[in-house]
């Protein structure tokens, strides 16, 4: 799974995917994916997780 210290995405292919800001909910009980906000950051987390396996990705999340 990738994410960073702020934001953690859920990848469910055969159901609804999942975008948490764990700064503003730890518990991970608002599900932000559709959020317009973070479509920057929706955009960097899906780039940086089709990169393949080379060195880490440089991921801003601003957002």
């Amino acid at each position: 799974m990738l994410r960073t210290r702020r934001f953690k995405p859920v990848v469910n292919p055969e159901s609804v995917n999942e975008l948490y800001d764990l700064e503003e909910d730890p518990s991970e009980l608002t599900n932000r994916y559709g959020d317009p906000a973070l479509g920057e950051v929706r955009s960097a987390l899906q780039a940086a997780s089709t990169s393949g396996f080379g060195p880490p990705a440089t991921i801003s999340t601003t957002g």
